[in-house]
């Protein structure tokens, strides 16, 4: 039996959460016949995505109506994941328990939570052969231990990004099925977002790309529905007034092949005669991604009147909020925001002929930011001085195996380095910060035993975050209290330190704040540099939140390099610092070691720099690539 047909016969629909209770008819909306079906075990489809806007019965219509089919004819484990713990625990309580209580055929498979010995809770029904597990993409904890043969993966887009730092919430969930890899399935549903980071969006395009094409009543000829807008020959169109005025209730579709104006009470036999056609019908027997809008909402939901007001409302709204929402909610689009990005041949046409891996004469504090990935250190230094002026004197990759420890050695040895100092003497790193957000205990080891010069840091993308907050200890002894000369771990607010170096970015001459680059920087360290767009975003009900967007494809490690530099200079005093104190103990100190230095001239490096070096990946060795040199 087909999960359409399952649906049909079996499905009820509970009062408390349906306006249209009682007996289902899957005929009401069906377009989700053919995505319901492919679900179905017989069916060779791995994974079905709907990208979907609000109010098309996709969730209960689909992702329910699934979960239930499975507990009552295939058995077998499966989980349902929501943004949060709390939604997972709302669906469940309010969709998933009633639905239960009104169906006879689900009577004595899952016991209700309030009965004693049932072995059920909100978050984990159990039935025979298998069980839901609801969680929120916010919980690690569950998502582990527990293997999965169906995943249902709702409302992705308002995901976590990373789970605790272990990682997308999707692909631990995903993992879970590796014991049922030749029988698994998963459902991915969303309204998607914003175009830059949309995993839904990005789902839909790497699947088949299926569209609902309807009959146009009096042509016959198929088409999708489409808003079209008022100035398409296509779509929905509606009339003015004499004075101009918009008049909603007037909303009919212009036909795209005959130009008909078809009226709403059509749609049902529309709906009732549409087919799903596939733009890329080669992905169809794996991967198959389907796309709605509000237009297909069933006749008596959200009406054609409904959306153009919608539309009208939203385009008099000056802050683009409210057409953001219509975009994602009604059109089931993304919404492509305009974003605050340097120019990265502008950052880079300002670069300066001084040497890399020496301090210029106005730089008095040094510190260090290290980004750490699965083959390879990235490293910026830089010198700050007055007015909080900053230079970048070095950029590179130290490739290696950041799981071994040889690795954190060689990391070591650079960083113990001196740089020489445009007055004669030699500086050393006041502070470094080595981000622990991948392989976070190889970090927490290598800071233990180097601090407080080295400093294990976390970031934090919530806006109003401090720059660096208050560190907290991570080590603890067996009967669990705080060791007292513990491994410190930094918060620093990556948010608001993206956007003090892209203002910074924005000052055009040297001075205070200003930041500086070397002559040889390769491109590849600008890219990185200014990857990140800065938007400003709207949520369904219209909030304003400011957030940071890594386009896919796309590097940022030297903008993290460049904060965590920052960060490691605040921890030693960058805002505080009495800087014509501290240039004045240099200079001391570089006329009591060279007193025949002329200081207006470059100091002579201690040993000759290293020749080029090509790149080479292996497990046996490592090196230094860097804009200028290896070291």
């Amino acid at each position: 039996m087909l999960n359409s047909e399952w649906a049909n016969e079996f499905r009820i629909l509970p009062r408390e959460c349906a306006n249209e209770y009682g007996k289902y008819h899957i005929e009401r909306t069906p377009y989700i016949v053919e995505p319901l079906d492919c679900l179905s075990p017989r069916s060779p489809v791995k994974i079905v995505t709907i990208r979907k806007p609000t109010q098309v019965a996709c969730t209960d219509g689909i992702g329910n109506n699934w979960l239930l089919a499975i507990a009552h004819s295939y058995p077998a484990p499966c989980m349902m994941m929501l943004p949060t713990v709390e939604l997972a625990k709302r669906h469940s309580k309010t969709k998933i328990t009633p639905s239960i209580r009104a169906m006879d055929c689900m009577s004595g498979l899952i016991h209700d939570v309030k009965e004693k010995g049932g072995g059920n809770t909100i978050l984990i029904k159990e039935f025979p052969g298998g069980s839901w597990s609801f969680v929120g993409s916010n919980s690690a904890a569950a998502l582990r231990s527990v293997s999965i043969k169906y995943l249902i993966l709702d409302d992705i887009d308002g995901y976590e990004v990373s789970v605790n730092q272990e990682g997308d919430p999707a692909e631990l969930a995903r993992k879970r099925m590796d014991a049922f890899s030749s029988s698994c399935k998963e459902l991915r549903m969303s309204t998607p977002t914003i175009k830059e980071f949309s995993k839904i969006e990005k789902y839909f395009l790497e699947g088949d790309q299926s569209f609902y094409y309807v009959p146009c009543p009096e042509c016959g000829k198929t088409q999708i529905l489409e808003f079209g807008g008022p100035d398409a020959t296509f779509g929905l169109k509606w009339d003015k007034s004499k004075s101009g005025r918009h008049l909603p209730k007037t909303a009919r579709y212009m036909c795209i092949h005959c130009g008909t104006m078809i009226k709403e009470h059509n749609k049902t036999w529309m709906l009732e005669n549409g087919l799903w056609v596939a733009k890329f019908p080669d992905l169809s027997d794996y991967h198959r991604s389907f796309a709605l809008n509000s237009l297909y909402s069933p006749y008596g939901w959200v009406s054609w009147e409904k959306i153009v007001r919608e539309f009208l409302e939203a385009k008099r709204d000056p802050t683009k909020a409210k057409y953001q929402v219509w975009m994602n909610t009604r059109m089931g689009l993304v919404y492509e925001a305009g974003g605050e990005q340097p120019d990265w041949e502008k950052v880079k046409n300002r670069s300066e002929p001084y040497r890399p891996m020496s301090i210029p004469s106005g730089g008095l504090l040094v510190t260090a930011g290290v980004d750490v990935q699965a083959d390879r250190f990235a490293i910026v230094v830089t010198a700050w001085g007055k007015g909080e002026e900053c230079w970048v004197i070095y950029w590179g990759e130290l490739y290696t195996d950041t799981a071994q420890q040889a690795a954190y050695d060689e990391l070591s040895e650079f960083l113990s380095r001196k740089f020489p100092h445009l007055s004669g003497i030699e500086l050393g790193l006041s502070a470094y910060a080595v981000d622990s957000g991948y392989r976070t205990d190889d970090v927490y080891n290598f800071c233990r035993t180097r601090s407080p010069i080295a400093m294990a840091t976390k970031g934090s993308s919530l806006q109003g975050h401090p720059s660096l907050g208050r560190p907290t200890k991570q080590d603890v002894n067996y009967l669990g209290s705080t060791i007292k000369n513990g491994i410190q771990l930094w918060p620093i607010g990556s948010s608001t330190l993206k956007a003090t170096i892209y203002g910074r970015l924005k000052i055009e001459s040297p001075g205070r704040q200003y930041i500086h680059f070397y002559d040889g920087l390769p491109d590849d360290f600008y890219n990185q540099l200014t990857s990140e767009k800065q938007m400003t975003v709207y949520d369904k009900n219209g909030v304003a939140k400011r957030v940071w967007v890594l386009p896919s494809g796309k590097r940022n490690e030297a903008l993290d390099c460049i904060c965590g530099a920052r960060a490691a200079a605040i921890r030693s005093g960058l805002e505080r610092m009495d800087w014509d104190k501290l240039s004045a103990v240099i200079n001391h100190r570089a006329a009591v070691a060279n007193p025949n230095t002329d200081p207006t001239q470059p100091p002579k490096p201690n040993t000759p720099p290293p020749p080029r070096t090509r790149r080479r990946r292996t497990s046996h060795s490592s090196y230094l690539s860097s804009g200028h040199s290896s070291i």
